[in-house]
Parts: C-alpha cells; structure tokens; sequence
C-alpha cells in the first residue's frame, strides 16, 4: 500500500485526460488573450486621451489667462495639471508646440509620441482610420498620434 501523496496522485495521472485539458486551455488562451491585450490597449488609449483633454483645459485657461498660448507644458498651472503630465501609451511627456494661427483649428499641437516613445514632432498618419492605430501597433514606428487635429471650418 502506498503511503505518499504524490506518489498516489502519479499513479492516478491519465496522460489522455491530461492532454485534452491541456488543449482545451490552448484553445482558451488563444480566444481570450488576444481579447484581454485589446480591452488593456483600448483602456491605455482612453487614460492617454483623458490625460490629454486635462491638458487641453489647461493650455485653453493659460491662453484666457494670459492672452498667449504657452510656449511649453512645463509652464501650466499646477492647480489644473499635474506638473509633469504623462503620456500612459509612451510612458514619456506629450508632445506639443504652437504652430500659429490657424481658421480651422487650435494654433498648437498636442500628440502623444505613440508606443515607440520618439518625438516625430507631431507627424501622423495621413490615413484620418489609421491614425490611432500608432498608439498601439508596434510595427508603425515614426509617427505619432495628434491629439488635437484641425477640423473643417463649419459653414453656416
């Protein structure tokens, strides 16, 4: 009579049992991880937007203001925005920098450097569907993801 546990357990190991369980969890595996890293990329892109609005809202205050839109995020009011916003898709700062005036738009631009984390100064994709996906496909290097694009002046 056998005694130890796990000598027990071994002689009750099915090889067959084994393996169609250890399918059934490949196949589970390969349904749901793919799921799970797009619901995380997909939550990563809001937090990046979300942080990205606060610092629309505070560059919008600094220029009622102070009648100028700031040269950098580094001079925002700390009240409105923590005093090193981070980008949660590059891990870095946004990037950002006034362009001028413009009719159709905000005279700055605001982007994230998108996940390989270099400052393209604010080149994006000219496909308006693709543009995101910068911020989570890792084979698109050398864009990155403006937050803030012009939009078409409204005829009335």
């Amino acid at each position: 009579e056998i005694s130890d546990p796990l000598c027990t357990r071994w002689n009750q190991f099915d090889p067959e049992v084994f393996v169609d369980e250890l399918d059934n969890q490949i196949i589970l595996d390969a349904v749901m991880v793919p799921g799970i890293c797009k619901t995380l990329d997909h939550a990563a892109v809001l937090a990046m937007k979300c942080e990205a609005t606060r610092l629309m809202i505070a560059i919008r205050l600094h220029q009622l203001r102070t009648g100028q839109y700031p040269r950098s995020l580094a001079v925002l009011d700390a009240e409105v925005v923590s005093s090193s916003p981070k980008d949660v898709i590059s891990g870095t700062s946004f990037g950002y920098r006034v362009v001028g005036v413009a009719d159709s738009g905000p005279p700055y631009v605001l982007y994230s450097l998108a996940i390989d984390g270099t400052d393209n100064d604010g080149k994006t994709h000219d496909d308006p569907e693709k543009r995101q996906e910068v911020l989570v496909n890792r084979t698109m290097s050398g864009l990155d993801y403006v937050v803030n694009h012009a939009r078409p002046a409204v005829n009335d």
